[in-house]
């Protein structure tokens, strides 16, 4: 007889708010939902996105059945070409969703054949052994969907990231019909987007930003405007599309990422705007800035999209003018906070009048629910369990908080670290094992991962800097031939120094004076001399630089 315990385990998304990806397991079968990326923290040289720890799913991929997509943000579905590169499993979405990951799939060379379009409208559908009831749920992006996940008579329901929006722009409202159906099934545990947790009342709909967007070229006629929001923001995008239209203005669209989805979404149907009222970049020489609304990536800040070329001035098509409009309309991501202040100062000294949300209201509305649409939802769910996700440890012990004081008691609330699994079974659920989970770094030019070592090395590069030691060795004496040369680079100023790297070279002396039985073996000299010059000069300058001993051959 099969066991009939369910095993869930948050790969990511529980304790940071990307990198989302969790696995249900059966004795014969798991059933993924969700596979996104992560962003790296600014002391990840070199590193482009940071993608879920695979290695329990590779490991048992004879039972993978599938993967479950909630919605369409790439911390939800970024990492679907890296999972299958090892995996040939179906990938489950609606239309928009899987429209982006066919295009993803082009530079990958994934057969698209392994889509699945979802209806939102079917009642539900079978994934192996997994009885799925998909319902419409709101969001910063079209299209996205939550799920009633029933197996082995344990019925779960998956609300990633969610907000309640009477009155959507482009989507229909929550489905809070099929939520409250599964809620008469007796669910035994929901798992529940947390990050608005803190957040007073309820998140407002995004249509209330279309207004900010009227006023902006209302009251700027005449003038370089440019908005910059996330690349899957449809819905926003729409808004702000039609307001370049009324106020009789082209729209040019920069930047890869949403210049792809803008397409995806005008192919399928999601944006209806007149092919007409588009300009190439190449283009816009043949237009003034007063008939142009330029929509573009940045919005985090980043140097290397196109607002940041613009901001560095580096961009060869587009230059700020002295009273240009830049507006920010998106929710910093943890970490993104320095970049874009740094940007906006780069923006303000070229000449612009910068709108960001400490000094114009109405420029974004969040995708995730606030307290209110969170307590609404464990009201209608009605579950045993809870578990919340998509947040960080203090989003996930506010939801404990603020949930707990509908009535639940708090030891059926499951704040999980990823790695950490839940048993659910007979409508019960407990802790299981912990799981060894890590992160694996991408760099994006070579589209491989980079050994966690390599980018220790890389912040200690960037830290401390490196010092070379240079050994003349003559082999055929089996000595040490020469002056010893030592060079510093990002640890000290070499000029300033002499007494410092004359004392280093004695160190480096002593250690092959010491050792002159064994300079045959220059793996052991060379480690000797790391271990004898780290110590000298953390003693010394209280810094660890990389020390990189090379023999030279004479």
């Amino acid at each position: 007889m099969e066991n009939a315990q369910v095993k869930l385990i948050p790969i990511g998304g529980t304790t940071n708010v990307n990198k989302n990806m969790y696995v249900y397991e059966t004795e014969n079968e798991i059933l993924i939902v969700d596979c996104g990326i992560g962003f790296p923290d600014a002391d990840m040289y070199g590193v482009d996105i940071v993608i879920p720890d695979f290695s329990y799913v590779i490991e048992r991929s004879e039972k993978v059945i599938g993967i479950l997509l909630t919605h369409g943000h790439e911390d939800h579905i970024g990492a679907v070409p890296y999972l299958l590169a090892h995996i040939n499993v179906p990938v489950y979405g609606t239309k928009l969703v899987l429209g982006f990951l066919r295009e993803k799939f082009k530079e990958h060379n994934i057969d698209k054949s392994v889509l699945k379009i979802i209806d939102p409208d079917i009642p539900n559908f079978k994934i192996g052994s997994f009885n799925i009831t998909p319902f419409r749920v709101n969001h910063s992006v079209p299209d996205s969907l939550a799920y009633g996940i029933k197996i082995n008579n344990n019925l779960i329901i998956h609300v990633s990231d969610f907000k309640f929006d009477w009155s959507p722009v482009m989507d229909k409202p929550f489905e809070v019909g099929k939520l409250a159906k599964l809620a008469d099934e007796n669910p035994t545990l929901l798992l529940s987007d947390s990050l608005g947790s803190s957040t007073s009342g309820y998140t407002r709909s995004e249509r209330v930003l279309g207004e900010t967007f009227q006023m902006a070229m209302e009251k700027n006629e005449g003038k370089q405007i440019i908005v910059t929001t996330v690349s899957s923001n449809i819905s926003r995008i729409q808004q702000v599309i039609d307001s370049a239209i009324k106020h009789r203005r082209k729209v040019v669209i920069i930047g890869r990422s949403i210049k792809t989805n803008v397409e995806v979404a005008r192919t399928l149907g999601y944006l209806n705007s007149p092919v007409s009222v588009f300009v190439d970049e190449k283009e816009i020489s043949k237009y003034k800035d007063e008939n142009l609304v330029y929509i573009m990536t940045g919005a985090y800040g980043q140097s290397e999209s196109a607002l940041g070329r613009i901001a560095s001035a580096t961009h060869k098509n587009i230059k700020i003018q002295d009273d240009s409009i830049v507006i920010f309309s998106a929710d910093p991501i943890p970490g993104s906070f320095n970049q874009i202040d740094a940007m906006i100062d780069k923006l303000t000294l070229l000449g612009a009048e910068v709108w960001y949300k400490d000094v114009q209201e109405n420029l974004h509305v969040s995708g995730h629910g606030a307290s209110g649409d969170i307590t609404m939802l464990a009201a209608i769910a009605k579950p045993k369990y809870f578990m919340p996700i998509g947040g960080t440890i203090k989003s996930m012990r506010a939801y404990t908080n603020l949930v707990s004081k509908l009535g639940h008691n708090k030891e059926n609330f499951f704040e999980l670290s990823e790695g950490q699994s839940l048993l659910i079974e007979n409508g019960n659920v407990r802790l299981g094992e912990v799981y060894k989970i890590g992160s694996v770094f991408i760099d994006g030019n070579r589209q491989k991962s980079l050994d966690p070592i390599v980018i220790k090395d890389r912040q200690q590069l960037a830290d401390d800097g490196i010092v070379a030691i240079a050994i003349p060795f003559n082999s055929k004496t089996q000595k040490v031939s020469g002056k010893i040369e030592i060079n510093s680079r990002g640890f000290v100023y070499m000029k300033e120094s002499k007494g410092l790297i004359h004392n280093a070279t004695q160190k480096v002396e002593k250690v092959i004076l010491l050792n002159k039985d064994k300079l045959s073996d220059w793996n052991f000299i060379k480690q000797e001399v790391d271990k004898e010059l780290g110590k000298f000069f953390y003693k010394e300058t209280g810094r660890n630089p990389v020390i990189l001993p090379i023999i030279v051959e004479v």
